[in-house]
């Protein structure tokens, strides 16, 4: 695991840019640090760590979740969404622990809408008989992210509720 976090810091170093990073951080209110990939240079440099060859087992996704989340560079949040995204098919009643936590951790409007429109609206495809019950739970949580993720989630999702 750690092998694997060390490669895609090396690559995201190697494509950095000072001076976007500096207007990043800006623009987000210097909440996070950046390396300084724009979008479309972030998912070229992060491809070849999601083919399919190249995944992580199944089991080691949440532990690698939550050790990028724990890196500064806000690039590293972004890449353990997407890298979770690639698991929607293997979901387990379990996930949901980490995607609250993901929510509730490093809180801001670019994880937290990611996270409620892809892969908890894609959980709550495979485990329908738990949307209410957390969705309720959420909105009564007092936690600002958690109430944005149920909001978000109901919008993005009501032609199948």
């Amino acid at each position: 695991m750690n092998h694997f976090i060390e490669q895609l810091e090396s690559a995201f170093i190697q494509h950095s840019n000072e001076e976007i990073a500096v207007q990043q951080k800006a623009y987000m209110r210097n909440q996070f640090d950046y390396f300084g990939l724009k979008s479309p240079i972030r998912k070229e440099v992060q491809k070849p760590f999601l083919r399919k060859e190249s995944l992580p087992p199944k089991e080691e996704v949440d532990g690698l979740v939550k050790a990028l989340w724990t890196k500064p560079q806000r690039e590293f949040q972004y890449f353990a969404m997407e890298l979770t995204n690639k698991y929607k098919r293997r979901y387990t009643e379990k996930d949901m622990l980490m995607f609250e936590w993901m929510v509730t951790h490093k809180s801001w409007w670019d994880t937290v809408d990611y996270i409620a429109a892809h892969l908890m609206g894609d959980y709550f495809k495979m485990f329908p008989a738990s949307r209410n019950e957390i969705v309720d739970k959420w909105l009564n949580s007092g936690n600002i992210w958690l109430q944005r993720s149920s909001l978000l989630f109901q919008l993005f999702y009501k032609k199948t509720l």
